[in-house]
C-alpha cells in the first residue's frame, strides 16, 4: 500500500523523534502485539509512537476498528495527538486506504479478495522485530540474540495507562458490576466460535467454558471474583455469587474491556486476540487449552504459566505425552496459519486439569514464588531446540520469502530458554511422561 511506502520512508530517517505505526485495525490480537513491540522499540530508541488510523466507518471500509480505545491509550512513549493533528492524520489515512479497500469489497462480491497486506496498512510493522536489511538477508538467530528480547519483553515496562477521567468513570462502573475497590478479580476469556463465525473452521482453538466451572469455584473460594470476558455470542454462564458474565451486562464496552484487563489480579485465557491485550498490560497470565508452543501463545513472560491441550496421534494410536509433543518437530502439529495435520486430534483440558492449574497459580501469586522446577526448565529448553529445528525444516507460511522471514523473526522474539514462564507443574506431573487417558 502507498501509505506503507510513504511512512516507512519517514521512519527510516534517524533524526525524526517519532515512529509512525499503524497497528492492525481489525484484529485486537495483532493490534495489541504491534502496539506492544512498537512501545518496546520507542523506549529502546527514546522516541514516541505516532499511531495512524483512518476514521472508524463501516460505510467506507465495510468493517469497524476492533477497539478504538486501544488508539487512545497513554504512555510517555506515545505521541499525544491534538484535535487538529488527529483529524488531519485520519483524513490522510482514510484517503490512502479507500482505493484498495473498495477494490477488495468489489472483489468480495465475486467471492475473491485482495491479500490482507494490500488492504490493511502495516506502517512501521516490519521493522519491529528486525531491520529491512536483516529480513532480506534471511533468518539468523544471531539477529534474534542481538535484540535481547528477554530483557526488552520481561523488563520493558512502558507505563501504559488509560486517560484519568475515563479511568474514574470505569472505576465507578466496576462497583455497579459488583466489584468493590477492596476486592480482587480475575479476567477469564475462553474462545468460542461465535465472534469470528468460524464454526467448523479451526475449531481446535475453541474450548468449552463449562469445563472451567470448578476452577471458577476455586477462585471464588480464595476470595476473588471472576469476570468472564467476551461478546454476546458466547455461552451464558450459570448464575453464581462473585461470577460476572460481563458480555451480557449493560456495562460491556470497548473502554471497559481494557479497564478490566488492566486492573485484574491475573488473566486466564485461551489462544485468542484478547490474550495479547493482557500481555500488552503486563498482566500475570495463565494460558489454558494451548494448541501451539510457537510464539506469543506460550507463557513466556516471567510470571506466566500454561497448560496444553491433549494430542492424539493417529499414527501411534494413542495420546502423546507432553514430552513427545514438545520434542515433535512436525510443523503440522504447530501450524499457526493453516490447519492442524489430519494425523492429530486435539482434545480439551479436563476440568480437573484447569482447576489444578488455577490452584497452583494462585499459590504462586500468594507466595510470590514463580521459580521454575527442574521439569519446567527442561521443557523450556526442549521447546527452544524443537523450535529451531522447525525453523530449519519449514517455511512457516505460504507468503513471500520476505514475509516468511519477517514472521520467523516475529515469533523468534518469544523463544529463549531463559524466559521464566513455563508449563504448569501440576500439568507436567500428570502428562510429561504419561499419556492422557480417556475412559
Amino acid at each position: 500500500m502507498v501509505i506503507n511506502k510513504i511512512f516507512n520512508t519517514i521512519n527510516s530517517l534517524d533524526n525524526i523523534g517519532l515512529i509512525f505505526i499503524s497497528p492492525h485495525l481489525y484484529s485486537v490480537g495483532d493490534f495489541s502485539e504491534i502496539l506492544m513491540f512498537g512501545l518496546i522499540k520507542a523506549k529502546h530508541k527514546n522516541k514516541k509512537i505516532f499511531l495512524l488510523s483512518p476514521y472508524d466507518s463501516n460505510f467506507l471500509f465495510g468493517k469497524r476498528i476492533c477497539n478504538n480505545e486501544l488508539l487512545l491509550l497513554e504512555s510517555k512513549y506515545i505521541y499525544k495527538q491534538s484535535f487538529i493533528v488527529s483529524h488531519f492524520s485520519k483524513i490522510l489515512v482514510t484517503i490512502m486506504m479507500l482505493p484498495s479497500r473498495w477494490v477488495d469489497r468489489l472483489l468480495n462480491i465475486f467471492g475473491k479478495s485482495l491479500p490482507e497486506i494490500n488492504v490493511v496498512p502495516a506502517v512501521g510493522n516490519n521493522e519491529l522485530w528486525a531491520t529491512d536489511g536483516e529480513i532480506r538477508s534471511g533468518f539468523s538467530w544471531e539477529v534474534v540474540d542481538k535484540n535481547d528480547w528477554l530483557t526488552k519483553i520481561n523488563y520493558g515496562y512502558y507505563d501504559l495507562s488509560i486517560d484519568e477521567y475515563k479511568s474514574e468513570t470505569s472505576k465507578g462502573e466496576l462497583k455497579y458490576l459488583g466489584i468493590s475497590s477492596s476486592s480482587w478479580y480475575v479476567c477469564l476469556h475462553i474462545r468460542e466460535s461465535g465472534f469470528k463465525k468460524d464454526i467448523g473452521r479451526r475449531e481446535y482453538r475453541n474450548s468449552n467454558i463449562l469445563n472451567y466451572m470448578p476452577a471458577i469455584e476455586e477462585i471464588i473460594k480464595a476470595g476473588g471474583t471472576v469476570v468472564r470476558m467476551g461478546d454476546s455470542t458466547m455461552t451464558k454462564l450459570p448464575k453464581m455469587k462473585n461470577l460476572i458474565d460481563y458480555p451480557f451486562t449493560k456495562y460491556k464496552s470497548a473502554l471497559m474491556d481494557l479497564y478490566l484487563i488492566k486492573n485484574c489480579r491475573f488473566y486466564i485465557g485461551t489462544e485468542s486476540g484478547i490474550m495479547s491485550t493482557s500481555k500488552l498490560f503486563f498482566k500475570d497470565s495463565l494460558i489454558t487449552n494451548m494448541v501451539a508452543w510457537v510464539g506469543f501463545t506460550y507463557p513466556f513472560m516471567n510470571r506466566d504459566r500454561g497448560i496444553y491441550k491433549h494430542v492424539y496421534s493417529k499414527l501411534n494410536s494413542r495420546f502423546l505425552t507432553y514430552n513427545e509433543i514438545v520434542l515433535n518437530t512436525d510443523w503440522g502439529m504447530q501450524n499457526l496459519f493453516g490447519y492442524i495435520d489430519n494425523n492429530y486430534d486435539i482434545v480439551e483440558n479436563t476440568s480437573t486439569d484447569i482447576k489444578d492449574a488455577v490452584i497452583e497459580y494462585i499459590d504462586c501469586l500468594d507466595s510470590n514464588d514463580f521459580s521454575l522446577t527442574k521439569k519446567q526448565l527442561e521443557v523450556n529448553k526442549n521447546r527452544v531446540n524443537s523450535f529451531k529445528e522447525i525453523y530449519k525444516k519449514y517455511r512457516l507460511t505460504n507468503y513471500s520469502y520476505y514475509l516468511d522471514v519477517l514472521i520467523k523473526y516475529k515469533y523468534a522474539s518469544a523463544v529463549n530458554k531463559d524466559f521464566h514462564g513455563a508449563i504448569s507443574e501440576s500439568y507436567l506431573k500428570k502428562y510429561l511422561n504419561t499419556s492422557f487417558f480417556v475412559n
